[in-house]
């Protein structure tokens, strides 16, 4: 019987299996929902490690212009609205919450763009190398080349969360001098970044080797060198 998935025995598996359509969107949809669950897994580590109040705008609080006029623009206002503090303390884990939520919304497009990038260029040099079948062989390549970067994912965070130092953010700070020092210790991390961007390039980068040796029908020498640069390359966007 082949192998359920490539992340193992990818020979076996690309010798023995065709692209399935069910799977490889499986594997797409995965891919999508992974740019948000990045971002909240990020913030879940900072807020574990983030206590302290903020100061932000207070929305209670009008604009300076409508304190200052008599006109009918600030009719809609309560007179004692302009006595109320025009900034107020908040929990640091509810701004660094709402940040998240922003971002996890744009985020869900991070993997499908990388995948279609390196679609492109994996398919671009196996065409260049006489790729026997279309662009859709080498998409489910990619797509399970990019798995190695969920099954890491995890491990990551839990490492992130175990390096950072919890951080008390004195009462009336601003928000962005409080994440400050957190952020300062994840660039202190960069090492473990590196290593999981050197074992998930690697890790792809074989997948992809025998994905195209087998599914477009390359020379074993052209399927290495091409999913070899794409996953340098990879590589190096991750280092970056």
């Amino acid at each position: 019987m082949p192998p359920r998935t490539p992340l193992l025995r990818p020979d076996r598996y690309f010798a023995e299996r065709e692209p399935n359509f069910f799977r490889v969107a499986l594997v797409v949809g995965l891919l999508i929902a992974a740019g948000p669950a990045v971002v909240y897994g990020v913030g879940w580590v900072l807020a574990g490690n983030l206590d302290g109040t903020v100061l932000v705008d207070n929305p209670e609080h009008p604009p300076d212009w409508v304190c200052q006029s008599d006109g009918a623009d600030s009719a809609v206002f309560d007179e004692e609205d302009c006595d109320a503090p025009e900034r107020i303390e908040r929990n640091v884990d509810a701004i660094l919450w709402d940040a998240v939520e922003e971002t996890a919304g744009t985020a869900i497009l991070a993997y499908p763009l990388v995948l279609a990038i390196l679609t492109l260029l994996l398919h671009a040099g196996a065409w260049l190398a006489g790729a026997e079948h279309g662009p859709f062989p080498t998409f489910a390549v990619v797509a399970w080349g990019m798995v190695p970067t969920l099954v890491l994912l995890p491990v990551s965070l839990v490492a992130l969360s175990m390096t950072l130092d919890p951080v008390t953010v004195s009462p009336g700070t601003d928000p962005e001098t409080a994440v400050r020092p957190l952020l300062e210790q994840i660039r202190g991390t960069r090492s473990l970044s590196g290593v999981v961007a050197l074992v998930t390039a690697v890790w792809g980068g074989a997948i992809w080797r025998f994905g195209l040796l087998h599914e477009q029908g390359l020379a074993a020498t052209n399927a290495t060198a091409i999913a070899g640069l794409v996953a340098l390359l990879a590589a190096a966007v991750g280092l970056a």
